[in-house]
């Protein structure tokens, strides 16, 4: 049975589901990578030996263990609506757990800004990530909305990267709003207030669009 990410129920579903993710599209751990290196650069440009980074969609984890592995000093916050994905990624990274923060939520409702409040709230981010989840929100104004928030929880200087799927410019899918091409994600976030923004990488149906909060 092909189940979405809200359909996972145990470890083995969450399993196959990261499987059947990486078969489908085996360009993710080049993206994961990818990710990694913007990180640790924008850690060396803000001079920061122990990088607080946020992962929005954290699914089943690779990312995650990307950045951890890549930054042996930062301290990570995911958060994902699935449970089930979230216990997965704890057992994924658990080597790393003194590091780590997950929490359950909906990046569509406000509670996990109070949720990252409690957390930490004297602790702005030095890098905002998310990959190949942010067109599952909904539509343009989803995308949009969490680009604004994401620039209320960034340090000066500090790194918003969007590594999703995309189409090209002027198409627009109906069952999948969500998928905008890297000129209008470079526009939303050039009216959200972003610096520097530009596309680092185009692989595969995926295109990652970073922005930095000015310094």
């Amino acid at each position: 049975m092909r189940r979405s990410f809200r359909q996972l129920e145990t470890q083995q579903h969450a399993l196959e589901y990261a499987q059947r993710l990486n078969n489908e599209w085996p360009e993710r751990a080049q993206i994961c990578q990818h990710i990694a290196q913007q990180v640790v650069h924008t850690a060396d440009h803000l001079h920061t030996a122990a990088p607080h980074v946020l992962e929005l969609c954290c699914g089943p984890g690779m990312l995650a263990e990307a950045l951890l592995v890549a930054l042996p000093t930062m301290r990570y916050v995911g958060i994902d609506l699935s449970p089930t994905l979230l216990e997965f990624t704890r057992q994924r990274i658990q080597l790393h757990d003194g590091r780590i923060m997950l929490i359950q939520a909906n990046l569509n409702e406000n509670a996990w800004l109070d949720q990252l409040a409690v957390y930490d709230a004297a602790s702005p981010f030095h890098a905002i990530v998310t990959m190949q989840s942010l067109h599952d929100l909904g539509g343009e104004p989803e995308v949009s909305r969490i680009y604004g928030l994401a620039r209320e929880l960034l340090v000066p200087g500090g790194l918003f990267l969007n590594a999703d799927l995309v189409v090209a410019p002027g198409v627009e899918l109906p069952n999948n709003p969500g998928r905008r091409s890297i000129a209008r994600h470079l526009a939303l976030l050039e009216q959200h207030g972003y610096t520097n923004s530009h596309s680092t990488l185009t692989v595969a149906g995926f295109g990652c669009v970073v922005g930095n909060l000015p310094a």
